[in-house]
């Protein structure tokens, strides 16, 4: 039996995964997004460290780029980052 690997970020760090460029539509077809020649910035928290109050596991954030570090956990790319990386939390806005 293979063993997942788990961790938890040190105190002020947060752990995201990078969200994918590719989009596939029920049917198949795959939409590239407008950002597809550049990295993305914006990532799933995965998991927070006990210091942090500003962002919740579960939640989209855009970071700086080139920040952090790239880690690889059961062949998913995901990244490290501090506090201080994260630019924006997403928010869902109801009103239009």
């Amino acid at each position: 039996m293979t063993k997942k690997k788990t961790g938890r970020p040190m105190p002020s760090k947060i752990l995201v995964k990078p969200l994918d460029l590719l989009e596939k539509t029920d049917s198949g077809i795959v939409i590239v997004r407008e950002n597809d020649f550049e990295k993305t910035n914006e990532a799933e928290v995965i998991s927070i460290g006990t210091d942090l109050k500003g962002v919740k596991v579960g939640e989209a954030v855009i970071y700086q780029a080139m920040k952090g570090t790239p880690l690889e956990i059961d062949g998913v790319s995901h990244r490290i980052l501090s506090e201080n990386d994260v630019l924006l939390v997403m928010e869902e806005n109801e009103k239009l």
